[in-house]
């Protein structure tokens, strides 16, 4: 006897949290995506210091959620795991769609879309670049790259000349400076306009860095 696995779509409760108000005074959408062992909520606390009464900050979390030591205390977020990872990957961009289609999707009047992924979250807003049905004015990825199995060069379309910038500290335990140039050197023939910027810091997001990015 040999078991078999079986899948059931389910309909769950996610979260994600908005700092300012959705209208037709808004100019800009920045979609903030928190890294591994996150909250959404903690990780858009920085972003206060952009908030002109014109931007629109969306920050979804992880569908994921885990006790971070011993079972007990902080929790944390994931995006998703080697297990089942298609579905999971599947699941958050509709997640996402879910999010665009509540808070934005009717609007008449033009704004700028920003792309900002952290850590983990670089990958997954890589992926929601893809599926999104805006032009982003630029895409930080800010302490981690692009998925291995992104497809670059419909990426390449997708950001029509947008800027990539690359976020990194110099203290960053996760990956060098050295090791992010090397990544961009390997990656320019898809015709990416990336643009490194480095910061005296480690693996965080820092308020003076977004000031520069905004």
């Amino acid at each position: 006897m040999q078991y078999e696995m079986h899948t059931l779509g389910v309909t769950r409760t996610a979260r994600f949290y908005t700092l300012g108000h959705a209208g037709a005074h808004i100019r800009r959408i920045w979609w903030c995506f928190h890294g591994y062992g996150q909250l959404a909520a903690d990780f858009l606390t920085p972003f206060f210091c952009l908030d002109d009464g014109q931007t629109l900050f969306i920050a979804p979390e992880g569908l994921s959620r885990f006790y971070l030591k011993s079972g007990v205390g902080q929790v944390g977020a994931s995006w998703m795991t080697k297990e089942m990872r298609e579905a999971e990957i599947a699941d958050y961009l509709n997640y996402f769609r879910k999010i665009e289609q509540e808070v934005y999707a009717s609007w008449e009047h033009p704004f700028e879309m920003h792309l900002l992924g952290f850590s983990q979250g670089c990958a997954t807003v890589c992926r929601w670049l893809l599926h999104s049905r805006f032009t982003p004015s630029k895409l930080i990825l800010w302490g981690g790259v692009f998925p291995h199995d992104w497809d670059f060069e419909k990426a390449a379309e997708r950001l029509q000349g947008a800027p990539v910038y690359f976020v990194l500290g110099k203290e960053d335990r996760f990956i060098t400076p050295e090791q992010l140039l090397s990544f961009i050197d390997m990656h320019k023939k898809y015709g990416f306009d990336m643009k490194p910027l480095f910061y005296e810091g480690g693996h965080e997001v820092k308020e003076s860095v977004l000031a520069t990015l905004a």
